[in-house]
């Protein structure tokens, strides 16, 4: 049995850097959960122990992918339902797209929901005209999102 380093998140780390896994490997869930010490709850648990578990899992794992990118240039993704795969370093750029375009989609879809769901009726004309803006701004910068996709879709390589 291998010593349990703290956080947990490093003996997955070293499982990596020592070569049991590298690019384009997938790390199973239950070969991740036994790395972090941390075995899957049975059904018959609780749902507070259950979502302590999940938590915990979610934390060591957010700190695993920071620091392998940082530290060792190595983007982990998750698949769901399977496992984490350490992307090939030809596959990072595209991933990175992909997600800051997600989150770029939900930040503003967030904000064009609070700027549009206001008590119009209980502002002052300045406050409607500053809404007004302010929706207007938004609308542009989905436009614009739309437009980058748009011409890169256009120009990508058949």
């Amino acid at each position: 049995m291998s010593i349990q380093r703290l956080p947990a998140w490093r003996n997955v780390e070293d499982a990596i850097l020592s070569g049991t896994y590298t690019y384009g490997d997938l790390i199973p869930y239950g070969e991740l959960f036994a790395m972090l010490g941390m075995p899957k709850p049975e059904l018959s648990d609780r749902a507070d122990a259950m979502e302590s578990w999940r938590l915990s899992v979610l934390q060591e794992r957010a700190s695993l992918v920071e620091h392998m990118l940082k530290q060792h240039a190595m983007m982990l993704e998750t698949e769901n339902g399977v496992g984490i795969r350490i992307l090939l370093p030809s596959e990072q750029t595209g991933a990175a797209e992909r997600t800051l375009r997600k989150e770029l989609t939900r930040s503003l879809r967030a904000h064009r929901d609070r700027i549009s769901n206001v008590a119009y009726d209980r502002l002052t004309p300045a406050q409607q005209k500053e809404n007004t803006d302010a929706q207007v701004r938004i609308a542009q910068r989905v436009d614009a999102l739309r437009a980058i996709e748009h011409s890169r879709l256009i120009a990508k390589p058949k």
